[in-house]
This record gives structure tokens, sequence and C-alpha cells, in this order.
């Protein structure tokens, strides 16, 4: 029996296409179930971007129907919750820049910017946006499903550097005057002395006033002494004496008096510091008394 060669090689053609297709075939079921089952586990546990690959995996027409009618549910269900984001920048002046990589949960995810959405899965994420040149950025964000075309925007601008104040420059030690004056008031127990001087000297002067109304008296009635005075005049001109002795004798106490506080006072207040230099000032009180009265003498250089 004689063996067509040519029928031979179309046999062996056709068995091995046959066999080629069976194995592609089998390997087609395979990986739909595969992904079938991996769509369904990724989107319980929120790994929306993956589940969507899947699902387009298993929602192929070489996969069996019911394979890709569950597939292509899925699929609509996840575009639906899946949510998308759009990448935004400033560069160092505050303009919109696209050369700018980001990356998600340190994985990078664009290289530079094309103000398109991309699909992020929903939950917390860590963004980094890096321009060459510049301090990178991180923010924490919270992505909630099903939001759309939600825009996460980073500025690189500078902020404005502010001058700090120059302090006054430092007063070295031999730079402090040695003899600084003192801005000190006159002392409290100062003031008390001289107003005391004061009320003691207002009194002292009354008395002596009097007194030296009553000697005037005495001396109209019987030339100043009582004892010259006729008996007749003793109920008028003794009154006047003791007057006048009174008067004398209180005056030039209460001028002593005046003195001490008047001079306490003034030595408070030549002894006390003033801002500026100023001539010195001499002051003094001093009591006089005679026969016919008495009084204070004043003198002082200013």
């Amino acid at each position: 029996m004689k063996i067509n060669p040519r029928a031979l090689v179309a046999t062996a053609a056709l068995f091995g296409l046959f066999t080629v297709g069976a194995a592609a075939r089998a390997d087609s079921k395979q990986e739909c179930a595969a992904a079938y089952e991996k769509t369904q586990s990724l989107r319980e546990h929120g790994q929306l971007r993956d589940a969507r690959k899947q699902a387009i995996v298993c929602s192929a027409s070489t996969c069996s129907a019911y394979v890709v009618k569950d597939c292509l549910e899925w699929l609509t269900e996840i575009d639906a919750n899946l949510p998308t984001v759009v990448f935004t920048a400033e560069d160092g002046v505050g303009a919109d820049t696209l050369a700018v990589r980001v990356m998600v949960d340190g994985q990078p995810v664009i290289e530079k910017l094309d103000g398109k959405a991309m699909p992020l899965d929903p939950g917390e994420h860590v963004v980094r946006f890096e321009l060459v040149g510049a301090e990178a950025i991180e923010q924490k964000v919270m992505i909630r499903q099903g939001e759309k075309n939600r825009k996460l925007a980073a500025s690189f601008k500078k902020a404005r550097t502010v001058t700090p104040p120059v302090p006054p420059p430092a007063i070295a030690p031999d730079d402090v005057p040695k003899h600084a004056p003192r801005s000190e008031g006159v002392p409290l127990w100062a003031w008390i002395s001289g107003s005391a001087g004061m009320v003691a000297l207002g009194v002292g002067a009354g008395f002596g006033v009097s007194a030296l109304g009553a000697q005037g008296e005495l001396v109209t009635k019987c030339g100043g002494d009582p004892a010259r005075c006729p008996a007749s005049t003793k109920a008028e001109t003794v009154p006047l004496a003791d007057q006048r002795t009174l008067g004398r004798n209180v005056f030039l106490g209460l001028s002593a008096v005046a003195v001490v506080g008047i001079g306490i006072a003034v030595i408070g207040i030549a002894t006390t510091p003033s801002k500026a230099s100023s001539p010195r000032t001499a002051f003094m009180v001093a009591p006089f008394g005679s026969s016919s009265g008495g009084g204070l003498t004043m003198q002082g250089q200013f």
C-alpha cells in the first residue's frame, strides 16, 4: 500500500492544531476560574483596583457564559465604588507644575502629573509629592468609597522669610558711666521733719505775736516793766505780763523745734542725689529774742 506523504503531513498538522487548541482552552478555563475567585476575594478586602483587573480577565469571551455574566456585573459595581483622585501641585513661586513625582504608601504611582483622574483604593493613605530642588511634602488622607475626582494638592511655595530685628549692641563694662546719676527722690523722713518744723514755726509765730502785743501794752501803761506800774493797774498789767512771758517762752521753744525740723529736712534734700548737678543750696534759720520781742532770722545761698 502506497502512503501519500502529503496526506500524512496534513493529518499530523490537524492533530497538532487540535492538541494545541485543547491545551489553550484548558489554560483559559483555569485562568478564568482563578480570576473569578480573586475578584471576589479582592472586593471583600477593599482592594478595588486589583479586583477590577481580575474582573476584566474573567469577563473575557473565552470564559464560560456564567463566569462572564458574574464578572461583568462585578466590574460595573467596582467602577461605581472605586474612588478616583486628581493630583495637582504648585512650584516655589506658586505656579502650577507637572514636574512632580507622586508616591502612595511608599509606592510610586505617577512620575509626572498630567491632570487626569486615577483610581485609588478606599481607606487611609500617605501621599508623598516630590519636586526636584524642594523638600518633599507628605499628606495623610482618608479616601472614601465611591468618591470621585477628589483633588489632592501640594504647594512648594516658599514661606516668606521674616528678617528678625537686630538687637542693640551690648554695652561693654568699660562703656558704662562710672558715676551715673541716680534719680532717687527726697526721703519721706525729710518731708515729715520739714512739715513738723513749719507747723511749729507757724504756731510759735502766733505766740510771738501775742507776746509782742502784750509787751506793747505794758510799755504804754508803765514803760514795759510791770514792777513800775501803779497798784491801781495791776489788775491789767499782771495778766499782760503773764501773757508776754508765756508767748515769749512758747515762741522760743517752738522756734527751736522748727529750726531742728527744717534743718533735718534741708539736710535730707541736700544729700539726695539728683539727675543733673546743680549749685549747692545753703539755708539756715535762727531764732532771736530781746526784752522787746523775738523772731526768726533766715539766711540762705542759692
